[in-house]
C-alpha cells in the first residue's frame, strides 16, 4: 500500500498542494516584482523536483505526483479554492496558512509517522523561497535577501507546521 492510499482523492488533493500552498504563503507576505515571482516559484520547483528522489516516503510520493497530469491539475483547482475571493495578498497568506493547517493536521492524523519529515520539507522549501529574490532593492541591486515579513511568514507556518512529534 502506498503512502497516498492512506488519503481520500481530495484530501491527497490538498497534501500535493503544501509545497506550492507555502511558496504562495512566502509571496505574499513580501510580494517582489515579477522577477522575483519567477524567482521564488523556481524556489518551489526546485525543492519539488529534489524531493522525488526520496523513495517510500510522503515527500517523495508528493513531489512524483508533480509529473502526473491529473495530479497538477488537481493542484491547479486546489489553488484557485484559496485564492478565490481573497482581495489582498493579506488575505492571500491568511488563507494559505490556514489551508496548510488542515493539510498538517491530516497529515498528523493519517500518516504520522511521516509527519515530522514533511513539516521539515515544507519549512525547507519557505526558507528557499524566502531567500530566492532580494526584496526591496531595484534592478538585483540592494535589497536584503529575506525580509522582516518573510520571516515572520516563516514563523507563522512552523507554527503551523513545527506541531509533530517524531514517531
Amino acid at each position: 500500500m502506498s503512502i497516498r492510499d492512506s488519503f481520500t482523492p481530495e484530501d491527497w488533493t490538498h497534501v500535493l498542494a503544501a509545497p506550492m500552498l507555502v511558496g504562495m504563503s512566502i509571496s505574499a507576505a513580501d510580494p517582489g516584482g515579477l522577477f522575483s515571482a519567477f524567482q521564488e516559484s523556481g524556489a518551489v520547483a526546485r525543492a519539488v523536483a529534489t524531493g522525488a528522489s526520496e523513495d517510500g516516503t510522503l515527500i517523495g510520493e508528493v513531489a512524483k505526483s508533480y509529473q502526473v497530469t491529473e495530479d497538477r491539475l488537481g493542484i491547479v483547482e486546489a489553488m484557485k479554492s484559496v485564492v478565490a475571493g481573497k482581495k489582498t495578498s493579506e488575505e492571500v497568506m491568511a488563507a494559505a496558512i490556514g489551508d496548510l493547517d488542515r493539510i498538517f493536521a491530516l497529515v498528523s492524523a493519517k500518516v504520522p509517522e511521516q509527519a515530522q519529515g514533511f513539516s521539515d520539507w515544507l519549512l525547507h522549501i519557505a526558507q528557499a523561497v524566502a531567500e530566492a529574490g532580494k526584496e526591496g532593492g531595484f534592478l538585483g541591486f540592494g535589497g536584503v535577501a529575506v525580509s522582516p515579513e518573510e520571516t515572520a511568514a516563516i514563523e507563522k507556518l512552523r507554527g503551523v507546521l513545527g506541531g509533530a512529534t517524531p514517531a
